[in-house]
Parts: C-alpha cells; sequence; structure tokens
C-alpha cells in the first residue's frame, strides 16, 4: 500500500513544482502551498523509513511523523472543501480561527 501510496503521490509533487517554478517567490507566501510541500515531506520521510535500512534515526520520529502528516492532510480537505458552495461558509470560519 506504501508503494501505491507514493507512486500516486508524484503527480501532487509534480504539481507543487510546476507552481513553484511558475510562481516563485510568491508560491511560498501563500500558507497552503507550505502546508502542501511539508505534507510531501513528510510522507516521503515515511517512505524512506521503510525502505532504507539506514534511515533508522526516522523511526524515533514515526508518531510524530504520521500525525503531522494526518494534520497537514486535514488541512488540504478543508481547504479543498471551499470547492463545494455547502461548505465554503464552514471553511472559511475554520481558515480564520486557524491564521
Amino acid at each position: 500500500m506504501l508503494i501505491i501510496s507514493s507512486i500516486a503521490l508524484v503527480p501532487y509533487l509534480a504539481i507543487e513544482l510546476i507552481q513553484l517554478k511558475q510562481q516563485g517567490k510568491e508560491y511560498i507566501k501563500a500558507g497552503w502551498n507550505i502546508i502542501d510541500i511539508l505534507n510531501i515531506v513528510f510522507f516521503y520521510m515515511i517512505v524512506l523509513m521503510h525502505f532504507c535500512p539506514k534511515a533508522t534515526y526516522l523511526r524515533y520520529f514515526e508518531k510524530e511523523i504520521k500525525v503531522m502528516i494526518e494534520l497537514f492532510t486535514f488541512l488540504k480537505m478543508i481547504s479543498l472543501a471551499q470547492i463545494v458552495d455547502s461548505f465554503r461558509s464552514f471553511t472559511l470560519m475554520f481558515r480564520e480561527s486557524m491564521w
């Protein structure tokens, strides 16, 4: 399952890198973009931990990394929920309370 997830994350990473190249410094100013990049980094840390035996130092932080992935995925889900009009007021309220 981890292999399938990591393969599925490649297009997501590609999209983020394309946006970074197109927007330059403006990309980093948006908080949601930083969350996207951190989510990708933490996920690949989990992949590295499982497939690279020399990455034993990451095992000490496995639970924390997984919690961060879940948190960033939840925040991404909230940002995507703004697309649906019925969730717009909820997501705006949530975003205002977070930032």
